[in-house]
């Protein structure tokens, strides 16, 4: 099942799937309840070594709460996510140091390490050409967590 699509600026995350990538988008707000619902969707459909997570954050991130249900939602499940936080702010290095007590292969970079973030991703050139497109959109978003 899909998220609603809207503009990104009216949400607060907003996200695209390519094929085993999730690349998702934060602006400076934590995710309402019902976005980050919708992104525990995904996981629980998914097989967690298959799927790979970029995440790009003006500052916003999951409330404690949120990285509650986070770690419930992978708690016991097979398979280990990868995921690649991008972000210049510091307050977003915390919640990811939080996240990867129940994430092991969680890393954080600067958004002038982009290259490297996608390198430790492992993506392919078709999936590092969806995240240069999805940087380069300004325009109406349209974001789906369906496959």
């Amino acid at each position: 099942m899909g998220m609603h699509v809207g503009q990104r600026s009216m949400r607060r995350v907003s996200a695209e799937r390519v094929g085993r990538l999730l690349i998702v988008s934060h602006n400076e707000e934590p995710p309402t309840d019902q976005e980050w619902d919708e992104l525990l969707e995904v996981f629980a459909r998914e097989h967690l070594d298959r799927l790979r997570l970029v995440v790009f954050t003006e500052g916003g991130g999951p409330t404690p709460a949120q990285q509650g249900r986070l770690a419930s939602a992978l708690a016991g499940r097979p398979g280990t996510l990868q995921v690649a936080v991008i972000s210049d702010r510091t307050a977003i290095r915390f919640i990811a140091c939080t996240l990867a007590l129940f994430i092991r292969r969680l890393r954080t970079f600067r958004r002038a390490e982009l290259d490297a973030a996608l390198t430790y991703l492992q993506l392919a050139p078709v999936e590092r050409r969806a995240v240069s497109r999805f940087l380069g959109e300004e325009a109406p978003a349209r974001r789906s967590y369906a496959s």
